[in-house]
């Protein structure tokens, strides 16, 4: 029943085109490697989304206050926009589709016990404000760490799941039995932190042999790739100033859209410095 789904790959490092053989995604973690991924989903005609780890001790000493949280000193809003696009929020788009923000994080550097309404605050104004400047599709990771952190309170609880099922879905790890063409076997289900019938949106379900992880979205991948506004197409060579690949701010691939209308821009200065060198 399984095989029906879209299947994709998420890692945390540099992949090959064989990883991604026969996948119908790629989810790429923000690191060094995570511009070079983009490139290599692009050449290989799958859309390509960013894993970025939600950080709320960032905003601690601004007090939960979303008031004293400005966008331009939001780090992690900074670094999401950035990998995102060639020059900032007002720059060239990469061939990136979407963000999937990990919500996951209780404990703090030095061992505390973040709140709840740290927790979903934090991960709920940067979802939002993702969306606000890249307009693109924003999800939901968490593992089960929430819930067992925030079990023995039901205000926490109840905030946690308020703030869960307002996402319209949530994308979890649970390792899954899998067959011999590498999808869950059919009995098996994803182990969520809720239970009220949402469907999920992302499955990570398989360590592979490569310490990569296998994924499912919970629809067909014409619905996953029409959920990201995504064309499939045969794209080869060089998709943009791909640059210092260990660049996170200035560096990634061009959207199709974005390098067809620079070529516009360029051959037509081209004729106009032609035209000009022939009147001088």
């Amino acid at each position: 029943m399984w095989e029906s789904k879209a299947k994709g790959l998420f890692t945390k490092k540099l992949i090959s085109a064989s990883d991604i053989s026969g996948k119908d995604f790629l989810i790429s973690r923000y690191d060094s490697s995570f511009h070079t991924n983009v490139q290599t989903a692009y050449d290989n005609g799958i859309p390509c989304m960013l894993f970025y780890e939600n950080n709320p001790e960032l905003l601690v000493l601004n007090g939960l206050n979303e008031d004293n949280w400005p966008d331009d000193k939001n780090e992690d809003l900074q670094n999401i926009i950035n990998a995102v696009m060639v020059g900032g929020v007002n720059g060239v788009p990469r061939a990136v589709q979407g963000v999937m923000i990990d919500c996951s994080k209780t404990i703090t550097s030095d061992g505390k016990t973040l709140t709840s309404n740290w927790l979903t605050q934090t991960g709920k104004n940067l979802m939002n404000k993702v969306w606000k400047y890249l307009k693109i599709p924003v999800y939901l990771y968490m593992n089960m760490s929430p819930v067992h952190t925030y079990k023995n309170n039901l205000n926490d609880i109840e905030t946690l799941y308020s703030f869960i099922s307002g996402a319209q879905g949530v994308s979890t790890v649970d390792w899954a039995t899998i067959n011999n063409n590498g999808y869950p076997i059919d009995t098996e289900r994803p182990v969520l932190p809720y239970d009220d019938g949402q469907p999920w949106m992302f499955w990570f379900y398989h360590v592979d042999s490569n310490v990569n992880i296998d994924i499912l979205h919970y629809f067909d991948k014409a619905t996953l790739y029409s959920s990201l506004n995504y064309t499939p197409s045969s794209n080869s060579g060089n998709s943009g100033n791909s640059g210092n690949s260990g660049d996170t701010g200035d560096t990634g691939v061009y959207s199709s859209e974005i390098l067809t209308e620079l070529q516009k821009q360029t051959t037509l200065l081209q004729q106009m410095l032609t035209i000009m060198q022939s009147n001088s």
